[in-house]
């Protein structure tokens, strides 16, 4: 299913940008999804999709915890180790939260 899933994704990707749109993507924290987001990562690299622009995708994060980005807690840094390991997809593309700023009601709206 993964490997559904994460063609499908890349599709839609490219759907959106034949139509002159961007896409937004929101991933999810904790170890359930690495292998899927690390199957996107590895297929981002096969020819059906060498056309994608990856200035036109935006990879959002969530995260409820204050893990710093680099810690193994942080599902900032899960996501990139099992995203853009191997792959075409440029690391700047997912945006962290703020975790610097002093309250949960400053961080969402920083992001």
């Amino acid at each position: 299913l993964r490997n559904i899933f994460a063609f499908s994704v890349l599709g839609l990707i490219s759907k959106n940008q034949a139509a002159g749109s961007g896409t937004v993507i929101g991933l999810s924290g904790g170890k359930t999804p690495a292998s899927f987001y690390s199957r996107l990562g590895k297929l981002s690299n096969s020819e059906p999709f060498f056309g994608i622009n990856w200035n036109s995708v935006s990879f959002f994060m969530g995260d409820e915890r204050h893990a710093p980005l680099d810690s193994n807690e942080s599902n900032y840094k899960n996501a990139v180790d099992s995203l853009f390991f191997d792959s075409k997809i440029p690391r700047e593309f997912i945006r962290p939260l703020n975790f610097n700023l002093f309250s949960p009601s400053l961080i969402a709206a920083g992001y």
